[in-house]
């Protein structure tokens, strides 16, 4: 693209150049055009010399000194043919030979001295071996190219880096997805396991509605991006899991979706989970009462998620931090959306809250 675009833009400049006469007087004769191409010659050789040699051998490695002086040579040469060009005399008519009559008018009278022959003066040529406006022409025709050549190059770099960022978040989110897989599949195999031997038949309801779920993951969120209910509901679901593993006495589960929710609208694959299985993993106590609360809802058209869990005291010895964790769901979380969301935790007592705010997609 940057390539077209680039024989067009010099393409158009050189036109131009070339059919100056044409542009700019009415009254343009095919003598015109003719001097104003072998003018104009010249210096469109110098520019394909620096196009396609100079500036790609020298310029694009960084060779300036050698740049500088295989130009010098180059304007050198086109200064000397323009010299040479134009330093040449007019042709001139030889005077009269000397014993041709010259031709008196009839009524001259016989006394007068006949006229005085034109005396032959050779021509001096007074143009400098040198013009400066060839000089300057020839820097202008130089940096006009490297100017427009950089320009080009500098936009399809810019494009390729820009190509390549696009393709290293794909890349990192991939990884990230990969690691959200396992670490889910893992908690939620324990759960079905603590299930076994309380009620095997609901575990085998469990191992179904696992699957489903992991068909999901698999399939649905390979784009990386899901809509927001089949989002909510994979929430819904593990959350539902995960009740069956607790004590509703000792701990209280609660989910809350707003109606208002755009349930079209894209977010980022499982992007939630690991922080509410850090909820259930870090959340529940068997000393004390526990309790996780999770909460989706719309404000200032962004989605808001809220999860709280309790504390307890001391946090458990025998629980290895693991997983994913809030550091790659922040580094995801950069890679998507940059600056445009708000990440918050917070400790307040015996509670601990994670509030995210994220564009609708």
């Amino acid at each position: 693209m940057e390539k077209k675009a680039e024989i067009i833009t010099l393409a158009v400049i050189w036109l131009t150049a070339f059919f100056a006469p044409v542009l700019s007087s009415q009254d343009t004769s095919i003598q015109d055009l003719k001097v104003s191409f072998w003018g104009m010659l010249p210096f469109f050789l110098l520019f394909l010399a620096n196009h396609f040699f100079v500036i790609p051998k020298f310029l694009f490695k960084s060779k300036f000194v050698k740049f500088l002086l295989c130009n010098a040579v180059l304007i050198s040469a086109v200064c000397i043919a323009d010299s040479l060009q134009h330093g040449k005399p007019p042709e001139m008519k030889p005077p009269l030979p000397v014993d041709m009559p010259v031709d008196m008018p009839h009524d001259t009278p016989p006394d007068m001295p006949p006229p005085e022959r034109p005396k032959f003066e050779p021509h001096h040529n007074n143009h400098p071996p040198l013009k400066a406006a060839t000089l300057v022409l020839s820097i202008l025709v130089i940096g006009c190219d490297c100017g427009v050549k950089l320009a080009f190059r500098y936009i399809k770099i810019q494009r390729e880096d820009d190509l390549r960022e696009k393709q290293d978040s794909k890349n990192k989110l991939a990884a990230l997805k990969q690691q959200v897989s396992p670490h889910f599949f893992m908690n939620t195999l324990n759960n079905i396991h603590a299930l076994i031997d309380i009620d095997p038949e609901l575990a085998k309801e469990t191992v179904i509605r696992l699957s489903k779920m992991m068909r999901y993951m698999l399939y649905d969120c390979d784009s990386g991006f899901s809509e927001l209910k089949k989002e909510t509901d994979f929430v819904l679901e593990y959350v539902s899991l995960m009740r069956l593993r607790y004590n509703e006495d000792k701990v209280e589960i609660s989910t809350e979706i707003s109606d208002g929710l755009p349930q079209n609208k894209k977010v980022p694959s499982l992007i939630f989970i690991s922080m509410i299985e850090n909820a259930f993993k870090h959340g529940v106590s068997y000393k004390k009462k526990s309790f996780i609360n999770v909460k989706f809802f719309v404000e200032s058209e962004k989605l808001v998620f809220l999860c709280k869990n309790s504390l307890p005291e001391e946090p458990p010895q025998n629980k290895k931090q693991g997983g994913i964790g809030i550091k790659n769901t922040v580094n995801r979380l950069d890679l998507i959306y940059g600056k445009d969301y708000e990440f918050k935790i917070n400790k307040d007592g015996g509670e601990f809250s994670v509030f995210l705010k994220i564009p609708l997609l």
